[in-house]
Protein backbone atom coordinates (compact mmCIF):
# COMPACT_ATOMS: atom_id res chain seq x y z
CA UNK A 1 0.00 0.00 0.00
CA UNK A 2 1.62 3.34 -0.99
CA UNK A 3 3.24 5.64 2.14
CA UNK A 4 0.44 8.27 1.55
CA UNK A 5 -2.62 6.24 1.90
CA UNK A 6 -0.98 4.48 5.49
CA UNK A 7 -0.04 8.41 6.79
CA UNK A 8 -2.24 10.79 5.37
CA UNK A 9 -5.42 12.41 5.17
CA UNK A 10 -7.18 13.14 1.48
CA UNK A 11 -7.90 17.61 1.55
CA UNK A 12 -7.87 18.32 -1.75
CA UNK A 13 -9.04 17.02 -5.03
CA UNK A 14 -8.69 18.96 -8.34
CA UNK A 15 -10.28 17.41 -11.22
CA UNK A 16 -7.97 18.39 -14.17
CA UNK A 17 -11.01 18.67 -16.86
CA UNK A 18 -12.31 21.33 -15.14
CA UNK A 19 -11.61 25.10 -15.26
CA UNK A 20 -11.74 25.95 -12.07
CA UNK A 21 -11.80 29.61 -12.78
CA UNK A 22 -9.26 32.39 -10.90
CA UNK A 23 -7.63 28.79 -9.51
CA UNK A 24 -6.55 27.93 -13.26
CA UNK A 25 -4.06 29.46 -15.43
CA UNK A 26 -3.14 28.02 -19.06
CA UNK A 27 -0.15 29.48 -21.06
CA UNK A 28 -1.92 28.41 -24.24
CA UNK A 29 -5.08 26.66 -25.19
CA UNK A 30 -5.14 23.57 -23.53
CA UNK A 31 -7.25 20.62 -24.86
CA UNK A 32 -9.36 17.72 -23.62
CA UNK A 33 -8.73 14.36 -24.98
CA UNK A 34 -10.75 11.34 -24.39
CA UNK A 35 -8.53 8.84 -25.14
CA UNK A 36 -8.47 4.59 -24.15
CA UNK A 37 -6.64 5.29 -21.60
CA UNK A 38 -8.58 8.19 -19.86
CA UNK A 39 -9.73 11.74 -20.22
CA UNK A 40 -7.59 14.09 -19.58
CA UNK A 41 -6.16 18.18 -20.35
CA UNK A 42 -3.22 18.71 -22.45
CA UNK A 43 -0.64 21.38 -23.33
CA UNK A 44 -0.43 22.54 -26.93
CA UNK A 45 2.67 20.87 -28.58
CA UNK A 46 4.30 24.25 -28.17
CA UNK A 47 7.69 23.74 -25.69
CA UNK A 48 7.24 25.65 -22.22
CA UNK A 49 3.46 25.81 -23.10
CA UNK A 50 2.07 25.10 -19.23
CA UNK A 51 -1.28 24.98 -17.00
CA UNK A 52 -1.41 25.22 -13.42
CA UNK A 53 -4.18 25.60 -10.39
CA UNK A 54 -3.53 27.15 -7.23
CA UNK A 55 -4.79 25.54 -3.52
CA UNK A 56 -4.93 26.05 -0.11
CA UNK A 57 -3.67 24.44 2.50
CA UNK A 58 -3.79 25.11 6.42
CA UNK A 59 -0.30 23.65 8.13
CA UNK A 60 2.39 25.39 6.84
CA UNK A 61 5.93 23.37 7.13
CA UNK A 62 4.22 20.27 7.52
CA UNK A 63 5.01 17.47 5.38
CA UNK A 64 2.20 17.01 2.00
CA UNK A 65 1.48 14.39 -1.09
CA UNK A 66 0.80 15.56 -3.96
CA UNK A 67 -0.83 12.34 -6.06
CA UNK A 68 -1.37 13.20 -10.02
CA UNK A 69 -2.44 10.96 -12.88
CA UNK A 70 -1.36 11.65 -16.30
CA UNK A 71 -1.55 9.75 -19.74
CA UNK A 72 1.08 7.30 -20.42
CA UNK A 73 -0.18 7.04 -24.44
CA UNK A 74 2.10 8.57 -26.80
CA UNK A 75 5.44 10.77 -26.23
CA UNK A 76 5.49 13.36 -23.07
CA UNK A 77 8.45 15.47 -21.34
CA UNK A 78 7.34 17.87 -19.14
CA UNK A 79 7.74 18.94 -15.49
CA UNK A 80 5.29 19.43 -12.45
CA UNK A 81 6.58 22.17 -10.04
CA UNK A 82 4.99 25.22 -7.89
CA UNK A 83 6.60 27.92 -10.02
CA UNK A 84 8.66 29.66 -7.07
CA UNK A 85 11.31 26.85 -6.07
CA UNK A 86 11.92 23.65 -6.37
CA UNK A 87 9.63 22.10 -3.33
CA UNK A 88 7.48 20.90 -5.78
CA UNK A 89 9.62 19.85 -8.99
CA UNK A 90 9.59 16.26 -10.80
CA UNK A 91 10.30 15.40 -14.27
CA UNK A 92 8.32 13.03 -16.64
CA UNK A 93 9.07 11.34 -19.44
CA UNK A 94 7.12 8.71 -21.50
CA UNK A 95 7.54 7.60 -25.01
CA UNK A 96 11.15 6.61 -24.58
CA UNK A 97 13.08 4.18 -23.69
CA UNK A 98 9.99 2.30 -21.72
CA UNK A 99 7.31 1.11 -24.02
CA UNK A 100 4.23 3.24 -23.38
CA UNK A 101 1.84 0.89 -21.52
CA UNK A 102 -1.84 3.38 -22.50
CA UNK A 103 -2.81 3.51 -19.13
CA UNK A 104 -3.34 6.15 -17.16
CA UNK A 105 -0.66 6.28 -14.15
CA UNK A 106 0.48 7.78 -10.83
CA UNK A 107 3.19 9.91 -9.44
CA UNK A 108 2.93 10.89 -5.77
CA UNK A 109 5.45 13.79 -4.58
CA UNK A 110 6.15 14.82 -1.04
CA UNK A 111 6.43 18.38 -0.10
CA UNK A 112 6.83 20.85 2.54
CA UNK A 113 4.68 23.76 2.15
CA UNK A 114 6.19 27.32 2.97
CA UNK A 115 2.44 29.67 2.48
CA UNK A 116 -0.90 28.36 2.99
CA UNK A 117 -1.25 29.51 -1.12
CA UNK A 118 0.08 27.07 -2.95
CA UNK A 119 0.37 26.06 -6.70
CA UNK A 120 0.96 23.20 -9.14
CA UNK A 121 2.08 23.63 -12.44
CA UNK A 122 2.36 21.12 -15.34
CA UNK A 123 4.83 22.34 -18.18
CA UNK A 124 6.24 21.07 -21.37
CA UNK A 125 9.94 20.64 -21.57
CA UNK A 126 9.84 19.34 -25.36
CA UNK A 127 7.87 20.68 -28.47
CA UNK A 128 5.43 17.75 -29.41
CA UNK A 129 5.45 16.50 -26.12
CA UNK A 130 2.72 17.83 -24.22
CA UNK A 131 2.43 17.94 -20.59
CA UNK A 132 -1.19 16.13 -19.65
CA UNK A 133 -2.81 15.30 -16.55
CA UNK A 134 -6.33 14.31 -15.48
CA UNK A 135 -6.53 14.61 -11.78
CA UNK A 136 -4.51 15.52 -8.69
CA UNK A 137 -4.67 14.83 -5.18
CA UNK A 138 -3.70 16.56 -1.98
CA UNK A 139 -2.90 14.65 1.22
CA UNK A 140 -2.03 16.25 4.44
CA UNK A 141 0.71 13.49 6.30
CA UNK A 142 -0.46 12.80 9.70
CA UNK A 143 2.28 13.66 12.70
CA UNK A 144 3.13 9.80 12.86
CA UNK A 145 4.21 9.61 9.18
CA UNK A 146 7.83 10.50 9.96
CA UNK A 147 8.02 8.61 13.69
CA UNK A 148 10.68 6.24 12.83
CA UNK A 149 13.13 6.05 15.51
CA UNK A 150 16.13 4.40 16.04
CA UNK A 151 19.13 3.97 13.66
CA UNK A 152 18.69 1.48 10.74
CA UNK A 153 20.54 -1.63 11.05
CA UNK A 154 23.82 -2.79 9.10
CA UNK A 155 24.45 -5.85 8.32
CA UNK A 156 27.87 -7.27 6.91
CA UNK A 157 27.24 -6.76 3.28
CA UNK A 158 24.53 -4.50 3.39
CA UNK A 159 23.07 -3.07 0.55
CA UNK A 160 23.50 0.63 0.22
CA UNK A 161 20.12 2.32 -1.81
CA UNK A 162 19.23 6.31 -1.03
CA UNK A 163 19.48 9.74 -2.22
CA UNK A 164 21.47 11.08 -4.59
CA UNK A 165 21.54 14.91 -6.17
CA UNK A 166 23.70 15.37 -9.75
CA UNK A 167 22.51 19.00 -9.13
CA UNK A 168 22.92 20.41 -5.68
CA UNK A 169 19.66 22.21 -6.40
CA UNK A 170 19.91 25.21 -3.82
CA UNK A 171 19.41 23.56 -0.58
CA UNK A 172 17.00 26.48 0.33
CA UNK A 173 15.03 26.27 -2.31
CA UNK A 174 13.71 22.42 -1.30
CA UNK A 175 12.08 20.52 0.85
CA UNK A 176 10.40 23.80 2.67
CA UNK A 177 13.52 24.63 4.27
CA UNK A 178 13.98 27.88 5.25
CA UNK A 179 17.75 27.21 6.66
CA UNK A 180 20.30 24.47 6.84
CA UNK A 181 18.59 22.64 9.92
CA UNK A 182 15.36 22.36 8.40
CA UNK A 183 17.01 21.27 5.29
CA UNK A 184 19.06 18.13 7.26
CA UNK A 185 16.80 16.93 9.51
CA UNK A 186 13.84 16.71 7.18
CA UNK A 187 16.63 14.86 5.00
CA UNK A 188 17.59 12.68 7.67
CA UNK A 189 13.77 12.00 8.60
CA UNK A 190 12.47 11.25 5.28
CA UNK A 191 15.30 9.29 4.32
CA UNK A 192 15.20 6.80 7.86
CA UNK A 193 11.27 6.31 7.58
CA UNK A 194 11.16 5.10 4.03
CA UNK A 195 14.24 2.71 5.13
CA UNK A 196 17.14 4.60 2.82
CA UNK A 197 20.62 4.37 4.53
CA UNK A 198 22.51 6.70 2.61
CA UNK A 199 22.62 10.26 1.24
CA UNK A 200 25.06 11.46 -1.82
CA UNK A 201 25.25 15.62 -2.25
CA UNK A 202 27.43 17.73 -4.46
CA UNK A 203 30.28 19.13 -2.22
CA UNK A 204 30.93 21.60 -5.56
CA UNK A 205 29.33 22.92 -8.24
CA UNK A 206 30.11 25.13 -10.99
CA UNK A 207 30.63 28.22 -8.82
CA UNK A 208 33.23 25.77 -6.80
CA UNK A 209 33.50 24.93 -2.94
CA UNK A 210 30.18 24.49 -1.32
CA UNK A 211 31.44 24.24 1.59
CA UNK A 212 33.98 25.80 4.05
CA UNK A 213 37.52 24.99 2.58
CA UNK A 214 41.13 25.82 3.49
CA UNK A 215 42.68 25.16 0.17
CA UNK A 216 40.00 26.55 -2.35
CA UNK A 217 37.61 29.51 -2.50
CA UNK A 218 34.27 28.78 -1.58
CA UNK A 219 32.66 31.06 -3.81
CA UNK A 220 29.19 30.18 -4.95
CA UNK A 221 25.69 31.31 -5.56
CA UNK A 222 23.00 30.38 -3.31
CA UNK A 223 19.31 30.28 -3.87
CA UNK A 224 16.95 31.73 -0.69
CA UNK A 225 13.46 32.49 -0.36
CA UNK A 226 11.84 34.40 2.33
CA UNK A 227 8.19 33.73 4.52
CA UNK A 228 6.67 36.21 1.71
CA UNK A 229 7.56 34.51 -1.34
CA UNK A 230 10.47 36.30 -2.39
CA UNK A 231 13.59 35.24 -4.18
CA UNK A 232 17.01 35.77 -3.41
CA UNK A 233 20.35 34.90 -5.27
CA UNK A 234 23.34 35.49 -3.11
CA UNK A 235 26.98 35.42 -4.35
CA UNK A 236 28.69 34.09 -0.92
CA UNK A 237 32.23 34.24 -0.76
CA UNK A 238 32.09 32.22 2.88
CA UNK A 239 29.73 29.64 4.06
CA UNK A 240 29.39 27.52 7.60
CA UNK A 241 29.58 23.89 7.75
CA UNK A 242 26.34 22.54 6.99
CA UNK A 243 28.17 19.51 5.57
CA UNK A 244 28.69 18.57 9.27
CA UNK A 245 25.77 19.42 10.30
CA UNK A 246 23.90 17.28 7.69
CA UNK A 247 26.25 14.32 8.94
CA UNK A 248 24.95 14.95 12.74
CA UNK A 249 21.57 14.65 11.76
CA UNK A 250 22.17 11.48 8.97
CA UNK A 251 24.08 10.08 11.84
CA UNK A 252 21.22 10.15 14.23
CA UNK A 253 19.50 7.57 12.08
CA UNK A 254 22.72 5.67 11.29
CA UNK A 255 22.59 6.94 7.53
CA UNK A 256 25.48 7.53 5.70
CA UNK A 257 26.84 10.72 3.71
CA UNK A 258 28.60 10.32 0.70
CA UNK A 259 29.89 13.69 -0.84
CA UNK A 260 30.75 13.96 -4.29
CA UNK A 261 32.56 16.49 -6.36
CA UNK A 262 32.82 18.44 -9.38
CA UNK A 263 36.64 18.85 -10.07
CA UNK A 264 36.38 21.18 -13.08
CA UNK A 265 35.90 24.05 -11.09
CA UNK A 266 38.00 24.44 -8.30
CA UNK A 267 40.46 27.22 -8.98
CA UNK A 268 43.44 25.29 -7.78
CA UNK A 269 43.05 23.16 -10.43
CA UNK A 270 42.07 26.45 -12.98
CA UNK A 271 45.50 27.55 -12.30
CA UNK A 272 46.96 24.44 -13.70
CA UNK A 273 44.25 23.70 -16.57
CA UNK A 274 45.81 23.53 -20.32
CA UNK A 275 43.26 24.24 -23.11
CA UNK A 276 45.35 24.69 -25.91
CA UNK A 277 44.10 22.04 -27.85
CA UNK A 278 47.10 21.35 -30.51
CA UNK A 279 49.38 21.14 -27.11
CA UNK A 280 47.00 18.54 -26.05
CA UNK A 281 46.77 16.59 -29.08
CA UNK A 282 50.92 16.48 -28.59
CA UNK A 283 50.90 14.80 -25.72
CA UNK A 284 51.15 17.97 -23.22
CA UNK A 285 49.74 17.33 -20.03
CA UNK A 286 45.92 18.37 -19.36
CA UNK A 287 43.60 18.45 -16.41
CA UNK A 288 40.63 19.21 -18.84
CA UNK A 289 38.08 16.54 -20.24
CA UNK A 290 38.12 15.44 -23.91
CA UNK A 291 34.84 14.07 -25.23
CA UNK A 292 34.72 10.73 -26.42
CA UNK A 293 36.11 10.53 -30.07
CA UNK A 294 39.38 12.85 -28.84
CA UNK A 295 37.84 16.17 -31.15
CA UNK A 296 37.09 18.64 -27.99
CA UNK A 297 38.60 19.93 -25.49
CA UNK A 298 36.63 21.12 -22.47
CA UNK A 299 37.59 24.87 -22.65
CA UNK A 300 36.34 25.56 -18.85
CA UNK A 301 38.97 27.87 -18.19
CA UNK A 302 37.59 30.43 -20.25
CA UNK A 303 34.75 30.75 -18.05
CA UNK A 304 34.54 33.76 -15.88
CA UNK A 305 34.57 33.40 -12.24
CA UNK A 306 32.95 35.10 -9.42
CA UNK A 307 36.47 35.38 -7.69
CA UNK A 308 37.77 37.85 -11.00
CA UNK A 309 34.78 39.59 -10.92
CA UNK A 310 35.33 43.21 -9.60
CA UNK A 311 31.26 43.41 -10.33
CA UNK A 312 29.82 40.48 -9.08
CA UNK A 313 26.29 41.40 -10.06
CA UNK A 314 27.26 41.88 -14.04
CA UNK A 315 29.23 38.80 -13.78
CA UNK A 316 28.03 36.10 -16.74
Amino acid sequence: MSFYKLHANLIHEIDCIKNDGDDYFESHPTMIRETECGTYRECSPIRWSRFAYKFEITKIQKPHVIVFSFPDDKKRTFCVMDGRTYDISMGIATGREIPISGKMLQCELIFWPRWTNCTIMFASWDENAPAASSRIEIYELNEDAFSFSGGLKKQEGYRKIGFQWEDPCTRFMTIGAFDGKDWSTRIAEYAASIKQNVIVYPLSWYWGCLYPSEIDATDYLESLVDRQSNSYMNALSTTYDWVAETIEALGRYNIDFIGSFQTYRFYKLLQTANSDRESVYAGKYTINNITFDGNNLYEFVEFRTFSKCKDRQNCQ
